[in-house]
């Protein structure tokens, strides 16, 4: 199963969403939460910059004002199940 985790560089929430079933199911979800996130950073008239990594499984976006940056990393993950024995 996949998951991705969340982490904030201005919170110590590391929240983990899933499971997916595919890494492309979680890729997908993963990459439209940071949409999301991004466009409600826009309308706050933030300015962002995102990096985009799926091989890795990584993205990152940076929001920047001028009082300070900051930083969200998704971090997308799988635990396999373990077999019954």
């Amino acid at each position: 199963m996949f998951y991705y985790l969340a982490m904030y560089s201005f919170s110590i929430s590391k929240p983990v969403t899933g499971p997916f079933a595919t890494r492309d199911e979680a890729w997908t979800a993963m990459r439209k939460n940071v949409e999301n996130e991004q466009a409600e950073s826009e309308a706050l008239g933030l300015e962002t910059a995102t990096t985009f990594d799926e091989d890795s499984g990584e993205i990152i976006l940076t929001e920047s004002s001028e009082i300070e940056d900051k930083s969200t990393t998704w971090i997308l993950f799988e635990i396999k199940e373990r077999s019954k024995a």
